[in-house]
């Protein structure tokens, strides 16, 4: 219930009052009794309900604090070892990391507030996923690490890591907005 149901059962009530003031029939006083009654706890419903939104939104990005933040903690990529298997073993960690991440968030169960945010970062996050398998599948047949690092720097995988930073920079921005404090480390 919102706290703009609760004014709206108050003015009823207070209509309902107005209109038994003076009475003495002992139904009514019942009833005014009732009314009371229901409106105190429309209340406290409400209020009740808003900080539970705001602890479930909370809970949420604490969750998913700590999963960014591991997925945030991968090394990267060792660039002197000029090595194709090096790469392609980066590219896997950075595929089932990615992977992993994105069933978590979608395991999350999303508040409302950043429901529309979540789903736009789990597609992003597939949309990953699925560049890191073509890019293994192409790493298949290059030869050199000079060929295979242009691979990472293709303007596809490019622009589908920046749509992924952008998902994560929309829930971090709610975040914000909600007073919550939170490094999804975008």
């Amino acid at each position: 219930m919102t706290q703009r149901t609760v004014l709206l059962v108050s003015i009823v009530a207070a209509f309902f009052f107005a209109a038994c003031e003076g009475s003495d029939d002992t139904h009514i006083e019942d009833l005014e009794a009732t009314v009371t009654a229901l409106t105190l706890e429309a209340t406290i419903t409400a209020f009740t309900d808003d900080v539970s939104a705001n602890d479930s939104l909370q809970d949420y990005f604490s969750e998913l604090e700590a999963l960014y933040q591991g997925y945030a903690e991968l090394d990267t990529l060792d660039k002197e070892a000029g090595e194709v298997e090096v790469l392609v073993n980066f590219v896997k960690t950075l595929r089932s990391a990615t992977n992993d991440l994105v069933g978590s968030l979608a395991g999350l169960g999303a508040p409302a507030e950043v429901t529309e945010a979540s789903v736009e970062a789990i597609a992003a996050g597939r949309a990953l996923v699925d560049m890191y398998d073509n890019i293994l599948t192409i790493a298949e047949v290059v030869e050199t690490y000079e060929d295979a690092t242009l691979l990472l720097e293709s303007p596809g995988l490019v622009g589908v890591l920046g749509a992924f930073t952008e998902a994560c920079g929309t829930l971090q921005g709610i975040a914000a907005t909600n007073s919550i404090s939170v490094d999804l480390h975008c």
